[in-house]
């Protein structure tokens, strides 16, 4: 399983590669990340990570880094484009992402694709956002068509956290036979560990309330 949405591209200067790429992990070398959702960049970033990964086929690919909250963390150079641009490039009829993702399903180059959701916040505009980005990825097949695969669940769907399931997603999942991937599962290690020196939902330190109902559990 890989990601689609962001390039990694070789960095523009020595300060820019010395930067810390998040979600790259140590060791990703001197590249900075930049997002694209449109067709001819999920394909190429489709062959990318073919190359890197030293593979002749990727099972699955997940549409990331969509956020509602439109932040962005260090180490990034975003294209300037607002998160509803973002949104309009990967739902374009003709030119979008998600139609790449469906062409290459089609072809059988992949098996399935989803979409990340992070949950972990109880802001209900965030929530309200998710709820939304959910119904309208739901909603971007026509009738006759497979829907989007599956959604990763990352942080809302735990023993502290039950924010998916109150905020209907996964009822509608069940309704359009979307499947789930559980992500953040620990709650970014606050459940494996009842610890105030732990990090809950990539926070640090871990917020008295979460801390005194992972105990309880």
């Amino acid at each position: 399983q890989t990601k689609v949405g962001r390039y990694l591209r070789p960095a523009r200067s020595d300060e820019e590669a010395a930067s810390p790429a998040p979600w790259g992990g140590e060791g990703a070398g001197p590249f900075a990340i930049e997002f694209d959702y449109s067709y001819g960049a999920v394909l190429e970033q489709h062959q990318h990570s073919l190359q890197r990964m030293g593979t002749h086929r990727i099972d699955s690919l997940v549409i990331h880094d969509i956020e509602g909250s439109g932040i962005r963390g260090p180490g990034v150079v975003d294209s300037g484009k607002s998160v509803d641009e973002h949104l309009d490039e990967l739902f374009h009829p003709e030119f979008g992402g998600f139609k790449a993702l469906q062409t290459l399903r089609r072809s059988g180059a992949i098996s399935a694709f989803g979409a990340g959701i992070n949950g972990g916040s109880e802001d209900p505009a965030t929530r309200a956002w998710n709820r939304e980005y959910c119904l309208r990825l739901a909603n971007a097949t026509g009738p006759n068509d497979r829907p989007i695969d599956f959604f990763l669940l990352a942080e809302g769907f735990t023993l502290l956290n039950h924010y998916f399931f109150e905020d209907g997603i996964l009822d509608l999942c069940l309704e359009r036979g979307i499947g789930i991937v559980v992500g953040g599962p620990q709650n970014s290690g606050l459940l494996a560990k009842a610890d105030p020196n732990m990090e809950y939902a990539h926070a640090y330190p871990a917020p008295a309330d979460r801390l005194e109902k992972a105990k309880l559990l």
